[in-house]
């Protein structure tokens, strides 16, 4: 999937685990506006999709962790090379992953 640019708005965009795979997408990301990169586990999201989650990529994983686990090494680098911030959400509530992704922006 391509990451295309909305000019002249302010937005959030959440994009695919994949997009940063591509380095045209994460140029333009990385050249948008502000990148967070909201990390998880594996663990933490193999919990989050659960076991009839639909999720593409995980439909045919016997080990939903490993696949998850597999998929994270061939993408950090890349969200790591374009986030702004990074913000940990393991263990935590939507509201204070907010909280702190906006306080971020107001320092």
């Amino acid at each position: 999937a391509a990451v295309v640019r909305l000019a002249g708005r302010e937005v959030v965009v959440a994009t695919g685990g994949g997009a940063s795979l591509d380095a045209e997408n994460r140029e333009l990301m990385a050249s948008s506006g502000t990148v967070v990169w909201l990390q998880a586990s594996p663990a933490a999201m193999a919990e989050r999709v659960g076991p009839e989650g639909g999720r593409p990529l995980l439909l045919d994983a016997q080990d939903p962790e490993a696949a998850l686990q597999k998929l994270l090494d061939e993408r950090t680098e890349g969200y790591e090379s374009v986030a702004h911030l990074i913000v940990d959400t393991d263990d935590r509530r939507p509201e204070d992953v907010a909280r702190e992704v906006v306080g971020a922006w107001n320092r």
